[in-house]
C-alpha cells in the first residue's frame, strides 16, 4: 500500500495564521461575528498576495452587492419567495455585467441571509454593512499574511529548484539526436511550470534581492523557450530538410 507523505505546505501555515489573527483581532475589536472575518480570510488565502487580492475583491464586492439588493428587497417584503428568486437573478446579472463571476456565490449568501435568515429584530441595512466590513477586514488580513510570509521563502525555494533544473534543460537540447518525445514532454512540462511560477511571484516580492533573482531566472527561462519549441518541432516533424534546419538552429542556440 502506497504511503502518502505528511506535508504541511506554506499555504496551510499561512491560512492557520490568518484565521488565528482574524479571530484575535475580531475579539480585540469586539466584533459581533468573528466567523465572517475568519471565513473571508480562509477563502481569500492563496499562493500569492496578488491572487489573494483578486479573491478578496470578489468576496467584498459580492458581499456589498448581496447586501444592497437584500436591503432593497427586504424593505419591500422580507421572506417573499418570488422576490428572493428575483433578487438572486439581479445579483447574477450585476456580477456578470461587472465581469466578477466569483462574486455571485457570496452575494447570494448575503442576500438570502438578509431575506430569510436573520432575526426580525436585526436591521437589514446594518447586517449588510457589517458583513461587508467583516469581508473587507478578513480579505485585508489574508493579504497582509500572504505578503508577510510568502515572497522570500517561495522565491528562495524556486531559486534552488531552478538552479538544479537548468542542467537538465541544457542536457535536453544537447541530446537532440537521442532524446525521445516522451522525455522531452516531461522536461517541457516542468519548464512551463517553473516559468509560470516565476511569473506568478514576480509582482509579489518586496526585497530587491528577490526581485533581481526572479528577473534573472525569467531572462534565462525565456531564452530557452524558442530552442525548446524548435526541439519539439524537430522531434515531431517527418520532413528531413526541416529537421536539418531546426537541428542547426538548436545547436547554434546552445
Amino acid at each position: 500500500m502506497r504511503t502518502i507523505p505528511f506535508i504541511i505546505g506554506l499555504r496551510t501555515i499561512k491560512t492557520a495564521i490568518a484565521v488565528s489573527l482574524s479571530i484575535f483581532l475580531s475579539q480585540l475589536l469586539k466584533l459581533e461575528y468573528p466567523y465572517f472575518v475568519a471565513m473571508t480570510a480562509i477563502i481569500s488565502m492563496d499562493r500569492t498576495a496578488r491572487l489573494s487580492i483578486t479573491i478578496g475583491k470578489n468576496r467584498v464586492i459580492g458581499t456589498f452587492i448581496g447586501a444592497i439588493i437584500g436591503v432593497l428587497f427586504a424593505s419591500i417584503d422580507r421572506g417573499n419567495p418570488i422576490l428572493a428568486g428575483i433578487g438572486i437573478l439581479v445579483i447574477i446579472l450585476i456580477s456578470n455585467q461587472l465581469n466578477l463571476p466569483g462574486s455571485i456565490t457570496v452575494g447570494g449568501f448575503v442576500f438570502i441571509a438578509i431575506m430569510v435568515h436573520i432575526a426580525p429584530n436585526i436591521t437589514p441595512f446594518f447586517y449588510g454593512l457589517h458583513r461587508t466590513l467583516d469581508s473587507l477586514f478578513g480579505a485585508l488580513i489574508a493579504f497582509i499574511v500572504n505578503l508577510t510570509f510568502m515572497p522570500g521563502y517561495s522565491v528562495k525555494r524556486l531559486d534552488d529548484n531552478l538552479n538544479k533544473f537548468y542542467p537538465s534543460l541544457k542536457d535536453t537540447l544537447n541530446q537532440i539526436d537521442t532524446i525521445t518525445l516522451e522525455d522531452f514532454k516531461s522536461i517541457y512540462k516542468s519548464y512551463q511550470a517553473y516559468l509560470d511560477e516565476a511569473l506568478l511571484y514576480k509582482d509579489d516580492v518586496i526585497s530587491k534581492k528577490s526581485h533581481e533573482s526572479l528577473n534573472n531566472h525569467l531572462v534565462q527561462l525565456i531564452q530557452y523557450e524558442q530552442p525548446l519549441k524548435k526541439l519539439e518541432l524537430y522531434l515531431t516533424s517527418s520532413d528531413p530538410n526541416l529537421k536539418l534546419i531546426l537541428r542547426n538552429q538548436i545547436i547554434q542556440a546552445l
